[in-house]
């Protein structure tokens, strides 16, 4: 799996290894660090391709920093981000950042795009995700899971009878998606994003086929919502093992997102999810508010770096479209 991502994704066609090296071009972007020839530092690295209007760009989806334990004193990680920021990339970005890596990219010039950086989750069966998530803090949840899961899923059912979830209250229409249908969806409702990844069918079938695998259990659902003739919007999420429905992308037209909030509120409760969990994208902001979600921010966070003042100000205003499909959250390994 390591292999196939950054070795052997649509956009990599070869690996540079060297100490650490310039990018020299964009079919070779991870990096290694040797010291006296011995590699004790990899900065892995996923090229896309991405527009800025209608101008194409690269950007570098950066993983987090590997080093061997001994070597973690050295200047390893230093020198590899300074190696990705001065490659030729026209921005470079993770979304899986800790607080330590935060802080080396401020140190060396890049910035956290706050807006992208806010969770947010709206409890559906709220007994069982509160007990669940208070064991999950006290490092109990397995002994959780077997003893008293049913009991609280008992509880959740008794009180069934008031959640919203319960009747779809004449909804939007719903459709299942496949992979190119869901292509034609993120096209449509981009098109006018200032900052967008570019996709075509095979890269993100590759792409969906990877974070499937983040929860091999579970099928991913891909649905779009239309009102007559008119399509207001799609979602895209998975059920984590913990049962909370993980959002990977969401989007819907501006006079719709409530109602697509609705509807995907409703489809989660329906397939079992006790809460439903995502990212921040600032055209919900108001309606996730309206419907009593709650938010946080925090690691992981979401890096940028660029020399472009237009990109960073577009990712400041929170205009890119930068779902968890466009970063390293998607990757298997970043749980």
């Amino acid at each position: 799996m390591f292999n196939e991502i950054f070795f052997q994704n649509p956009w990599t066609q070869s690996s540079a290894v060297g100490q650490p090296v310039r990018i020299r071009d964009h079919h070779a972007p991870s990096l290694v660090y040797q010291d006296r020839g011995k590699i004790i530092g990899f900065l892995g690295v996923v090229p896309r391709r991405m527009f800025v209007h209608d101008k194409p760009i690269w950007a570098a989806i950066s993983t987090q920093f590997m080093v061997e334990p001994d070597s973690r004193g050295t200047l390893a990680a230093v020198a590899l981000l300074k190696a990705l920021f001065s490659g030729g990339y026209d921005l470079a970005i993770t979304d899986g950042a800790n607080s330590v890596s935060r802080k080396l990219w401020e140190a060396l010039g890049g910035s956290t795009a706050h807006l992208y950086a806010i969770h947010w989750v709206r409890p559906l069966r709220p007994v069982t995700y509160g007990i669940t998530a208070l064991a999950r803090s006290r490092g109990r949840v397995s002994k959780l899971n077997t003893i008293a899961h049913p009991l609280f899923r008992g509880v959740d059912r008794l009180t069934a009878g008031w959640t919203p979830f319960r009747t779809r209250n004449h909804g939007p229409a719903e459709t299942d998606l496949d992979s190119r249908q869901l292509l034609a969806c993120i096209a449509g409702f981009q098109a006018e994003c200032p900052l967008r990844t570019e996709y075509d069918e095979s890269s993100l079938d590759w792409i969906l086929k990877l974070t499937i695998e983040k929860s091999p259990a579970r099928k991913m659902r891909m649905v779009s919502l239309s009102d007559g003739p008119r399509t207001i919007g799609f979602y895209v999420y998975y059920l984590r093992r913990d049962l909370t429905a993980e959002v990977v992308q969401l989007s819907a037209l501006v006079d719709s997102a409530g109602r697509v909030l609705d509807a995907l509120f409703r489809d989660a409760w329906r397939h079992g999810a006790i809460a439903v969990s995502g990212r921040l994208s600032p055209l919900f902001m108001q309606e996730l508010s309206d419907r009593h979600c709650s938010f946080r921010m925090g690691s992981p966070w979401t890096l940028v770096h660029s020399t472009d003042p237009e990109v960073l100000n577009i990712i400041s205003r929170g205009e890119a479209a930068l779902s968890r499909l466009d970063a390293e959250w998607w990757m298997p390994f970043n749980l």
